[in-house]
């Protein structure tokens, strides 16, 4: 959960340096929710275990709240963007290509290939 929060968040800066406040925005408002989520589960497990995720976690949620409050005034006043609500909303990447079947015609060659002396 931790992970998963911290993740969220260099998302949210990446979308920031590409100047999409439409999606920062909405990533940062589903990251509220899981910073609260993973605060609770910090607290609930030893201190002497996660210290520093707890402190870092802290951290993280009072700067996505700062941004969020920036963020959400500034679209409203200057940039006037759609807020991009849930994943689905956001065309998907194609990151790998099929590959096509393979034809059942094709065959592998009867003669041995010439050897290279």
């Amino acid at each position: 959960m931790y992970f998963k929060m911290l993740g969220e968040y260099y998302e949210c800066q990446a979308l920031r340096v590409q100047s999409k406040w439409g999606h920062e925005i909405g990533r940062l408002q589903s990251l509220v929710p899981i910073c609260k989520a993973t605060l609770s589960f910090l607290q609930s497990i030893p201190s002497t275990q996660a210290p520093s995720m707890l402190k870092n976690a802290t951290y993280i949620q009072t700067l996505v709240l700062q941004r969020l409050n920036t963020i959400v005034h500034e679209n409203n006043t200057i940039y006037h963007e759609d807020i991009v609500t849930n994943n689905t909303d956001v065309p998907p990447v194609f990151l790998i290509k099929t590959v096509p079947k393979l034809d059942s015609t094709i065959t592998t060659p009867k003669k041995a290939l010439p050897s290279l002396k």
